[in-house]
């Protein structure tokens, strides 16, 4: 538990402002590159996910409906529930 090499964030910066959420990525990448941390991030924050993340995968219903690197899936949508999603 001390030295984990996958840490689980859910929707870690939704209630907060702009510049703490960059002060949050930065100890968060800091950390990524001194311990070599995976982070499984969750986040309907699509610009945000598409800043840090380098793959991800589209949840709906509780089920995978497309994965793959960022900018392929948010630039290039294959489901219909992804294109609706990106236009919101």
């Amino acid at each position: 538990m001390l030295e984990p090499d996958v840490i689980v964030l859910d929707e870690p910066t939704s209630a907060l402002d702009v510049t703490v959420q960059a002060g949050v990525f930065d100890v968060l990448r800091r950390l990524q590159r001194e311990r070599g941390l995976t982070y499984l991030f969750v986040s309907q924050d699509l610009a945000l996910v598409r800043q840090i993340a380098d793959t991800v995968s589209v949840l709906k219903d509780g089920r995978v409906v497309e994965a793959g690197r960022v900018a392929d899936v948010l630039s290039h949508p294959r489901e219909e529930y992804r294109a609706v999603a990106r236009q919101r």
